[in-house]
């Protein structure tokens, strides 16, 4: 492409700019700064396209504790069934990187493909059986009673409001 041509294209539109009226480029540009500013805490600085940045919140002390010794339980279930992590990966559908990360405790696997790993395993159906409110001492108490159809907050702080 000659350069005359290249620059005439950037001259029409400079042309065509012209001929918008300031009050438009004035209120879209406005609108475009309020957008900005105000999802400015939510933007990533080092991303071109402004994509949103979720901050990560600090994963509570219990939640390790337990998010380790589920990954260590883990690892134990697939090491007594003979199997590599490339195979239950395989037969849970799932990613080798996700089993490494669900045996690592690094957290952040979806519970659907935690799952996945429990079936390739063996022992998905330990997990409606633990988790089961009429096997713990409070649910068999409560078992009598007719359970709400909505659940509203209680007030702990005693004080009306």
């Amino acid at each position: 492409m000659p350069r005359d041509e290249a620059t005439s294209g950037a001259r029409d539109w400079a042309d065509h700019a012209r001929q918008i009226p300031w009050p438009f480029f004035w209120h879209v540009s406005s609108h475009i700064w309020v957008f900005i500013d105000y999802n400015h805490p939510y933007m990533d600085a080092n991303c071109d396209n402004q994509t949103a940045k979720r901050k990560a919140r600090p994963v509570p002390l219990p939640i390790r504790r337990a998010l380790r010794d589920v990954a260590d339980d883990l690892v134990v279930w697939r090491k007594l069934r003979g199997l590599t992590q490339a195979q239950i990966a395989d037969r849970a559908g799932v990613s080798t990187k996700t089993v490494e990360r669900l045996e690592g405790a690094d957290g952040g696997i979806t519970l659907e493909n935690s799952l996945r790993v429990l079936r390739a395993l063996g022992l998905l159906d330990t997990i409606p059986r633990a988790l089961d409110p009429y096997e713990s001492a409070v649910g068999r108490l409560r078992s009598d009673e007719q359970l709400p159809q909505r659940v509203r907050p209680r007030n702990i702080t005693g004080a009306d409001g």
